[in-house]
């Protein structure tokens, strides 16, 4: 295991600090921390330590210990004797990408990038090439405020891929949203008419 050049020493750890009256409470405290985070064991909370300085520990210690777990995950660890215990060495999967292909496409005319490259970032970096294409193909039929529509209604609810914006009747007839709008000002203005008469 490499052995740990720093940690991060968070404010809560300088709070619960601040807190022990006495300055071997604080020594205890500090040495307690620098020792289990450079020698990657758990915080450990002796009987032996004032109440003030057990709470002190005790506050800190979830923090204290998953920040040694990820430093161990990725690292690895002592084991009992102090002898090094490597991580298992992973093998690193080869891409299948032939040389000489371009990964990213072309961006198409009457494309509204902003929204495309938002629908790429939300699909994240596994998004093959055949996705990227047809989502723009599907993309460029629209305008570009149905193109933005379409991608922050997908990303809202959670969509895997792009749908086409629903057909909006042009009838006269109000939303049920506007009809509960319409009602609700016109039993205000009843209230209203009925306060005044």
């Amino acid at each position: 295991m490499k052995q740990r050049e720093h940690f991060v020493f968070l404010q809560s750890y300088y709070k619960m600090f601040t807190h022990l009256k006495t300055k071997k409470d604080q020594a205890l405290f500090i040495n307690s921390i620098l020792s289990a985070q450079f020698l990657c064991t758990k915080l450990e909370v002796l009987p032996e330590f004032s109440p003030s300085l057990q709470m002190a520990l005790d506050a800190v210690s979830y923090q204290i210990n998953s920040s040694i777990k990820g430093y161990t995950d990725k690292n690895g660890s002592l084991d009992s004797k102090g002898v090094d215990k490597p991580l298992p060495k992973k093998e690193k999967k080869k891409k299948n990408i032939p040389k000489g292909i371009e990964i990213e496409v072309e961006y198409k005319s009457g494309l509204n990038i902003g929204a495309y490259e938002s629908w790429l970032k939300y699909k994240g970096n596994k998004y093959s090439k055949q996705g990227k294409t047809l989502s723009m193909n599907l993309l460029v039929k629209f305008d570009t405020i149905q193109q933005q529509q379409m991608v922050d209604s997908s990303i809202m609810n959670g969509y895997k891929g792009l749908f086409e914006p629903k057909q909006q009747n042009n009838t006269t007839e109000k939303s049920s949203t506007m009809k509960l709008v319409d009602r609700y000002y016109a039993d205000k203005e009843e209230v209203i008419n009925a306060e005044l008469s």
